[in-house]
């Protein structure tokens, strides 16, 4: 099954066209955001991978930001360990989602969660903010 999803941001002005593939076994998300953040455009591809549990597997980002390039990749293997551009990343394990800030789609794991209505639950998420997106850049 496929969906394409077309938004504007709130926080960050931006317009974000998101395709959605879902099979039996796996969902990928790929999408593209164009944005103004201080009067410089930016453009945010990204790439979310997920397993039949709608657990993240895999998380691909290339960013631009006025002449700022950036790439990061987050993958987590089976056994839960997270990396962070190919180096084993600690702090990341026992987290299962990811919350993209320029985006809506990864606020919330709802699929895999499974909420009832009015209920709670603590989840473990990896948070990129939008300046993890460009490393380097300072405010």
């Amino acid at each position: 099954m496929q969906t394409n999803i077309l938004w504007t941001g709130r926080e960050y002005y931006s317009l974000e066209n998101c395709l959605v593939e879902t099979w039996s076994d796996a969902t990928r998300v790929t999408s593209t955001i164009i944005g103004s953040y201080q009067d410089v455009i930016y453009k945010v591809d990204y790439r979310v991978e997920t397993n039949e549990k709608f657990e993240t597997t895999l998380v691909k980002i290339n960013g631009q930001y006025d002449n700022l390039l950036q790439a990061v990749e987050l993958h987590r293997e089976r056994n839960g360990r997270w990396y962070l551009n190919g180096l084993e990343s600690e702090q990341f394990n026992g987290c299962t989602d990811i919350d993209i800030a320029l985006t809506p789609f990864t606020n919330t794991p709802i699929r895999r969660l499974r909420f009832a209505v009015g209920s709670k639950q603590e989840i473990k998420v990896i948070y990129v903010p939008f300046a993890v997106v460009f490393v380097g850049y300072r405010e």
